[in-house]
């Protein structure tokens, strides 16, 4: 009888001391994940300049939510993608590539220009909630 309370005592132990180990593991994993740092994840969108328009000529953004915007002038004179409303001008020589991220701040439909060729190569981008 007194090796049988033994045997049930040690089995006991073990049991809280595996279960007490768990609970540790378990709360110290919720508290990792808990000060992991979410990663931020952007939309991108692919705009080509070429001579004499942009592709797509009308872009869609999402007011204060950045985007990376893939730049490249495939044309053979130099151009700039500008939207003076949100602050964006940006200039690029024949077959160069830039990334560039945009947040805008206001909602709207604003105008897409290369200031050398603003009579020709015009666009928009439209900022939604």
């Amino acid at each position: 009888m007194k090796r049988y309370f033994l045997n049930t005592l040690l089995v006991f132990g073990v049991a809280i001391a595996i279960l007490t180990v768990f609970q540790k593991l378990e709360f110290t994993e919720m508290r990792a994940k808990a000060e992991t740092p979410v990663e931020v994840r952007q939309n991108k969108l692919e705009v080509e300049l070429d001579d004499f328009y942009f592709e797509p000529d009308e872009i869609k953004l999402k007011v204060n939510q950045p985007t990376t915007l893939i730049l490249e002038n495939e044309g053979d004179v130099q151009h700039t993608f500008t939207v003076r409303a949100l602050n964006i001008d940006v200039v690029l020589e024949p077959g160069e590539k830039k990334e560039i991220v945009v947040k805008p701040n206001k909602t709207g439909t604003f105008e897409l220009i290369c200031r050398f060729h603003q009579e020709k190569m015009v666009g928009k981008v439209i900022v939604t909630q």
